[in-house]
């Protein structure tokens, strides 16, 4: 479970992010929609602590973060950029990075068989020994998810995670997401801009307007009414096969 309380960050005088309040318990997937340069990213970076808020406290499972090492905080939070940068590694040894968090002096059996078992279940194990660099956007971002994993953590945050991926693997991904949320009861907080793969993942949602959340709450809260608040636009709300579609123009 994540707890955010009154959550605000600056860029020196310019505030980015107002007073953000929000909880999400184990097993939860949360989209964090909005337009671009509403502070969606400012904030799952402030969730991690890459970026120190001006105000406010993230607690997970009850542990402020505040009070935690960086060591600490990578065993309960994980994260995924919305851009990887490639370095000349195999696959094997950058989902290893995963388990640093563990590490005592080096990788033990342990490490390595979490790392294998994650290749695994993500059909990568015939990359293993393949350079990241030499990979499709797909799979590098299933290596980059498989890092995720490795790390056991309590809430994961992505950012864009199907960004720049085929439908093919943007429900191939959004399907690993789901799964592993439910099976290892993670909470998931990932921005995400379609809304209709949204809707079919998440199970709440978050609408965040010039720094400040718009709304949040389940499927229910998704009317034309709201997209029109927090986009401007006309949009109609279909169903379909009981799930929630949104058709624009």
């Amino acid at each position: 479970m994540i707890e955010v309380t009154d959550l605000s960050f600056a860029y020196g005088k310019k505030e980015i992010l107002h007073h953000i309040s929000f909880h999400a318990l184990e097993g939860e997937c949360v989209g964090i929609l909005g337009n671009n340069g509403a502070g969606k990213s400012t904030l799952i970076s402030c969730i991690n602590r890459i970026k120190k808020p001006s105000s406010g406290n993230v607690a997970v499972n009850g542990k402020n973060i505040n009070s935690l090492s960086c060591r600490q905080i990578a065993r309960h939070i994980s994260y995924v950029a919305q851009k990887n940068e490639l370095c000349r590694t195999t696959v094997f040894d950058s989902v290893l990075l995963g388990r640093k968090p563990y590490f005592k002096w080096t990788a033990g059996k342990e490490d390595i068989r979490l790392c294998d078992e994650m290749l695994s279940c993500l059909n990568l194990s015939a990359h293993k020994m393949r350079f990241i660099d030499e990979l499709s956007g797909g799979e590098v971002q299933k290596v980059m998810l498989a890092r995720a994993f490795v790390q056991e953590p309590k809430v994961l945050l992505l950012d864009e995670p199907t960004n720049n991926l085929d439908p093919k693997n943007q429900y191939e991904i959004m399907e690993l997401v789901k799964q592993a949320a439910e099976e290892k009861k993670i909470t998931v907080l990932m921005v995400l801009h379609d809304l209709n793969l949204a809707l079919r993942y998440c199970d709440k949602f978050m609408f965040i307007k010039d720094g400040c959340m718009h709304a949040y709450g389940d499927a229910s809260i998704v009317t034309s009414e709201l997209l029109r608040g927090v986009y401007a636009i006309d949009a109609d709300i279909v169903n379909i096969d009981n799930k929630k579609v949104v058709m624009i123009g």
